[in-house]
This record gives C-alpha cells, sequence and structure tokens, in this order.
C-alpha cells in the first residue's frame, strides 16, 4: 500500500510536472498563479500536494477551453 504525502518538494514537482530545475524556478518566481512554498527547515521550500494538483488541473483546463 502506498500513500502520497500531503506535502511535497521541489524534486517532487518536478516529476509531477515533468519540467527542468530552470523551468521550475521560472514558473516560481514569474508566474502569480503558482501556489507560494512554505519552509520546512531553513533551506527546505515545500507546497501542499493538492495546490499543485490544483494548480495543474486549471493549467491543463486552460488549455482544453
Amino acid at each position: 500500500m502506498t500513500t502520497q504525502s500531503l506535502v511535497v518538494g521541489t524534486n517532487d514537482i518536478l516529476g509531477i510536472t515533468n519540467i527542468s530545475h530552470a523551468t521550475f524556478y521560472r514558473v516560481v518566481f514569474n508566474n502569480p498563479t503558482f501556489p507560494r512554498p512554505f519552509k520546512i527547515g531553513l533551506r527546505k521550500n515545500a507546497w501542499m500536494r493538492a495546490d499543485i494538483e490544483a494548480w495543474i488541473s486549471t493549467r491543463a483546463a486552460a488549455v482544453t477551453a
């Protein structure tokens, strides 16, 4: 049985979206619709998985509309 974490990090998002580090950081800093991260350590950012999945769904819906 596998369970998905409620919180995802940068590498998790890269795997989910299949984009490069450079593209990821460009989206994070330049796209106001992308969910904002929160700190879970001194040098570690995280995002809520539900927020990332909702953002992806919104982007997909915009393309198909």
